[in-house]
């Protein structure tokens, strides 16, 4: 298969998982009452080894789980770029909490930020392990 058509692909692949993300965090959604927002950095740590629950473990790494495919189809897309995966994702993230608040779907949080930023440097360091090989 020749590099044009890898980098359509790849490309089909990475917008194509922005648009289910979006779909995931924002489109899905139904507006709660108020502006739903924790600022609090690491708060989910916190309850997780306070209380041991296994629904915050399971939102902590689900939202782990949700970027790792930014990490890993970004630098698919943009070799040139790779270097930005994790960066990008943090903007995608960034951008999807502010969204979140800004039209009431769902709760703003610090700390999906962070886990997005983990789970996309996992994809990161997958695809280095995998297609740099």
């Amino acid at each position: 298969m020749s590099d044009k058509k890898k980098h359509i692909i790849a490309m089909v692949l990475f917008y194509g998982y922005v648009v289910v993300v979006l779909w995931i965090t924002l489109f899905s959604r139904h507006s709660p009452t108020g502006k739903n927002m924790l600022m609090h950095p690491f708060w989910e740590y916190a309850a997780f080894f306070h209380d041991m629950s296994w629904n915050t473990a399971h939102d902590i790494v689900m939202n782990m789980l949700l970027f790792v495919p930014c990490g890993f189809l970004f630098p698919c897309a943009y070799m040139k770029y790779k270097k930005y995966a994790v960066l990008s994702a943090v903007i995608l993230s960034v951008l999807i909490e502010v969204s979140q608040l800004l039209f009431q779907l769902g709760w703003a949080e610090i700390d999906d930020i962070v886990n997005n930023a983990v789970g996309a440097f996992i994809g990161y360091k997958v695809f280095g392990r995998i297609i740099t090989k």
